[in-house]
């Protein structure tokens, strides 16, 4: 499905899609790069990010002791200038910095393949739930995500969470041949390779760390947390728009056809951005200005 030989792979989804995990498990040979979110060491709004560690635990990397005194549209380019190194997994979630990685790329003739990793809304709801959100924090992150993704009109492919861990190994291929990526037996056991990726899941960079672990199917669902979502218009059916962005992401579905959007011209290609492009700009200078520390809910 793909002819790319060199490319850039953008892993986008919204918080706590497992995006981190498909990054590693795509970046999981020695031709290919596996960065992290990586915008966040060009772009830095946290404390952590002003001076992050690599997993890797040399202090400093030498890998990325050279790149990050990068440009920032310098970076996907240079990293895969690297020996040996044919994909680049970038597994930024921000949606300016997608925008502007593919714009960047196209000036620069690298070809792109962006992958959207999505959980179902039970699922992605959980995940934030057991964390202390409140039930309905997963539809605000869930609309404002995904709603402003389809706006950019970006060639891509959609992954389901549930499908990828129930049946790594089937969907991979099916990735591995849209992103030209070659596919290996045990490309998704992520933590046997020496990664240089930043930010991201901490959960998934303890896997990386321990070098042993396992990929987890779909938990069960304790009876609070259900009595909680069931009263949700989600769980009823009668949320429109996110049935609406649901059966978009379907759509786009590698593991179920075709995906209708492979081809697909960026809508925003010239200097002219989406209203939330400015808004977020803003919002990450001053950010960038006072940085936080990561709150507990985020460093699980």
């Amino acid at each position: 499905m793909s002819d790319a030989t060199n490319n850039l792979i953008m892993v986008c989804g919204a918080s706590r899609s497992g995006t981190t995990m498909l990054d590693l498990m795509l970046g999981n040979s020695d031709s290919e790069f596996s960065c992290g979110e990586i915008y966040a060491l060009f772009r830095p709004y946290r404390t952590h990010h002003f001076n992050p560690d690599c997993c890797c635990g040399a202090k400093p990397c030498i890998v990325w002791n050279k790149l990050s005194k990068l440009h920032e549209s310098e970076f996907h380019a240079a990293a895969l200038a690297q020996t040996g190194i044919h994909h680049v997994v970038d597994s930024s979630k921000d949606l300016n910095w997608v925008l502007d990685s593919n714009r960047w790329a196209s000036h620069q003739d690298i070809p792109v393949k962006n992958v959207l990793l999505w959980k179902q809304p039970i699922d992605l709801a959980y995940s934030h739930w057991k964390r202390g959100r409140p039930i309905d924090y997963y539809r605000r992150a869930f609309l404002n995500y995904h709603e402003r993704f389809l706006d950019l009109r970006l060639p891509y492919v959609a992954i389901g969470f549930e499908a990828l861990v129930d049946d790594p190994e089937n969907v991979l291929k099916k990735v591995c041949s849209y992103t030209g990526v070659e596919w290996h037996a045990g490309r998704q056991e992520f933590w046997r390779k020496q990664h240089h990726h930043l930010f991201g899941s901490a959960g998934t960079f303890k896997q990386v760390n321990t070098g042993n672990s396992k990929i987890r199917s779909k938990e069960n669902f304790p009876a609070d947390f259900l009595a909680a979502w069931g009263k949700t218009d989600a769980a009823r059916g009668h949320d429109e728009r996110l049935n609406y962005v649901i059966s978009e992401l379907r759509a786009a579905d590698i593991v179920l056809g075709t995906p209708a959007n492979i081809n697909a011209k960026l809508r925003y290609s010239g200097p002219v951005k989406p209203f939330w492009y400015y808004h977020h700009a803003l919002k990450y200078m001053y950010q960038k200005r006072f940085p936080v520390q990561l709150s507990s809910a985020e460093s699980t």
